[in-house]
């Protein structure tokens, strides 16, 4: 039985070997040329240096847990700023804004931000203002008016009917793809999306496959074809490769602006803070971007977000640098992002992190995404995902691989790891030392908590064990799937002397059959035997 737990497993984790590279490598542009894009990549994260892994004995996650707390004055979410955060959340205090230059719709709005002084506060008027991008610089602020939106895409018109379809020329647009596909997606990889009458269309690959709800570009000979009857529509072509950057700036603020439409590649984000340090975002909405609608730097804080539709992922941060304050997600909804067929072995879904160092996720909704939800994967320590609702996922709920010392508390997990098989679980813990999973309600998930020891590849050098995983005083309700860890490499010492433990932890077993693996899928007596959950509750369903 052992064998067949272990060839099941295996041949579900070698999908996640893959490397991560930063696409600002890349020498492939957009329409629109991203201010900083010249600067040095991030590079591939498996490369960079190992964390410090703390040596005292103390519980890295408990220390994380004080991390980011939130600001002493605080102010609730005004009028207009709903959409751009998780009900409930708590906001930093709104700037001054006496002396703030206007940026008004229509006005190029890099060159009055160039005409002021570093340090400046800029109002975006409300309104759209299409096809622009900000490059902002140290001290900089920028603040939305109520409706403010930056929109990365141009108008279309002059459509000419051809038989079933439409076709306007005079596109310059050039291929950028950037990106592992699913089969039949492969277009979806150049950041050019489509939208009519707001309705995102695909890219298919060929004209003949054009029809209603799709389009082709047609890169070679400069046309945009169309399958849905563009009459009286509004027909926008996302053109423009960034929102909102500033590369290797310090100190920014953005706060109450929506961003959409960006061509922005995957693994960027629509407002991207690659290379940057210390910057504050607060109640910034990201919608139908290509790539990602947040990029995080070192130090960034998020006080509030909404990224939804997005076509890769929800919110990414990469690289924490040394002297830079943790970085912070709070108060965001990520829902529905992972919409253009990316493959997520790659990368898609909600969220991913890596090499952060103390990062803190706390009291935010991450629904619906098609991936995993919270992924943190490679060289991230000392994580605290606390107090989120983790829910419709198709992979994992939380994810934390290549990594170490995390605390995952008082989440509610459900629903999650539909398309995962049996990679799925509402909390996946993969190679992984000095993770608390403690007090989280989860339920409806293909698996509920799994920790495993896999082998990830010999391109990725990060020695990595889970030992040290303690699972105590959850509520579980165990249906289809199990609980457990997993090994899969000849590592079997740590199923007795990893110091793995589930313990006090309250169970509804409704129809898992097993419920258990340890190594081999174990009835409840024979997990017990091996010393787990010898003081929780068990309530079968039925009984």
């Amino acid at each position: 039985m052992r064998l067949l737990v272990t060839s099941l497993l295996l041949f579900a984790l070698v999908a996640c070997t893959g490397e991560a590279t930063d696409p600002a490598a890349d020498d492939a542009s957009t329409a629109e040329a991203d201010p900083g894009a010249n600067a040095d990549a991030d590079g591939d994260a498996s490369e960079a240096a190992e964390p410090d892994v703390p040596a005292d004995g103390a519980d890295p996650a408990e220390e994380a847990s004080t991390e980011g707390a939130e600001p002493t004055e605080v102010a609730t979410v005004p009028a207009g700023l709903e959409g751009h955060v998780r009900p409930g959340a708590v906001l930093p205090p709104e700037p001054d804004l006496a002396d703030a230059v206007r940026l008004e719709v229509g006005a190029p709005l890099q060159d009055v931000v160039d005409a002021s002084p570093a340090g400046s506060t800029f109002l975006l008027a409300s309104g759209v203002h299409r096809a622009q991008s900000v490059s902002l610089r140290d001290g900089d602020t920028l603040v939305g008016e109520p409706g403010a939106v930056l929109d990365g895409s141009v108008v279309v018109e002059g459509f000419v009917a051809d038989g079933d379809v439409w076709v306007a020329s005079g596109r310059t647009e050039d291929p950028a793809p950037h990106g592992v596909m699913l089969e039949g997606w492969d277009n979806e990889a150049n950041p050019h999306d489509l939208f009519v009458d707001g309705a995102r269309q695909r890219h298919v690959l060929s004209r003949d496959d054009v029809g209603p709800g799709t389009y082709w570009l047609d890169y070679d000979n400069d046309q945009l074809v169309i399958g849905t009857d563009p009459t009286d529509a509004l027909v926008e072509l996302a053109v423009v490769q960034v929102g909102v950057t500033g590369r290797g700036t310090r100190d920014v603020t953005v706060r109450g602006v929506e961003l959409r439409h960006y061509a922005v590649w995957a693994q960027e984000g629509a407002i991207s803070a690659t290379e940057t340090h210390d910057w504050t975002l607060v109640a910034v909405r990201t919608v139908d971007n290509h790539g990602a609608g947040v990029r995080l730097g070192s130090g960034t804080e998020v006080h509030g977000c909404w990224a939804e539709g997005n076509g890769q992922m929800g919110v990414i941060g990469w690289h924490q640098e040394e002297g830079d304050r943790p970085m912070l997600v709070t108060g965001c909804h990520i829902e529905g992002n992972g919409v253009l067929g990316f493959d997520w072995t790659w990368e898609a879904g909600a969220t991913k992190f890596i090499d952060t160092h103390g990062l803190v996720f706390r009291n935010n909704a991450v629904l619906d995404n098609t991936g995993p939800g919270i992924w943190f994967d490679t060289m991230n320590t000392d994580a605290t995902i606390v107090g989120n609702e983790i829910s419709g996922n198709a992979i994992n709920g939380v994810f934390y691989e290549l990594s170490s010392g995390a605390l995952v508390e008082d989440n509610v997990i459900t629903d999650n790891g539909a398309e995962g098989g049996a990679l799925a679980a509402g909390i996946f813990v993969a190679n992984s030392p000095g993770v608390t999973v403690r007090n989280n309600t989860l339920s409806g998930n293909t698996n509920e908590v799994v920790g495993v020891q896999s082998y990830h590849g010999d391109e990725i050098d990060i020695p990595r064990l889970v030992e040290d995983l303690q699972v105590t005083g959850n509520h579980i309700t165990l249906t289809d799937g199990f609980v457990g860890l997993s090994v899969t490499t000849d590592q079997t010492f740590l199923y007795e002397e990893g110091n793995n433990r589930f313990a006090d932890n309250d169970y509804v077993l409704d129809g898992c059959d097993p419920c258990f693996i340890w190594g081999d899928f174990l009835e409840l007596g024979d997990w017990q035997a091996v010393g787990n959950d010898l003081e929780s509750t068990f309530t079968t369903v039925g009984d």
